[in-house]
């Protein structure tokens, strides 16, 4: 069972669909070379709030097909399979891609996708901030205990 820590992220598929999909991250460097040359679509942005409202694309244009992404061996994390699909994954440093394909490199990718992430730098803020509060709160209820038990 996948517990997630900070830093990590998770890329679900929806949905039980017959295809057989490919869900992968390497270093971008690496999946340029992947695709140099093949036709695909790369996210340049999106809006969101809770849920992911617009996407847009930019079409590369390509000549050759892709070989199946399963084959290589640069993908510091990946899963493939018909149906539901879970990629989980601990972010490093560095300039990392994620790749949705069918596993066969065919053109015409089809998936819902669900991703999310639990940043460090926010769960260490929270942490430290609600440890402090509770500690002034716990001093200054320590103190008027104090100096009502005192008066009496």
């Amino acid at each position: 069972m996948f517990l997630p820590k900070p830093d990590d992220i998770r890329v679900q598929s929806l949905g039980a669909r017959p295809e057989s999909i490919f869900l992968g991250i390497a270093p971008s460097s690496e999946v340029d070379q992947f695709l140099d040359d093949v036709a695909h679509d790369q996210i340049i942005e999106w809006a969101a709030n809770r849920n992911v409202l617009a996407v847009e694309y930019t079409p590369q244009d390509g000549t050759v097909s892709s070989a199946p992404p399963d084959r290589e061996t640069f993908w510091a994390a990946s899963v493939s399979g018909s149906g539901q699909q879970t990629l989980d994954w601990t972010i490093q440093r560095g300039d990392w891609t994620a790749v949705i394909m069918n596993t066969d490199g065919s053109n015409g990718v089809r998936a819902e996708l669900a991703f999310g992430a639990l940043p460090q730098s926010n769960w260490d803020t929270l942490h430290r901030t609600s440890f402090a509060i509770g500690l002034v709160l716990l001093a200054g209820g320590g103190l008027l205990m104090y100096l009502g038990l005192r008066r009496r």
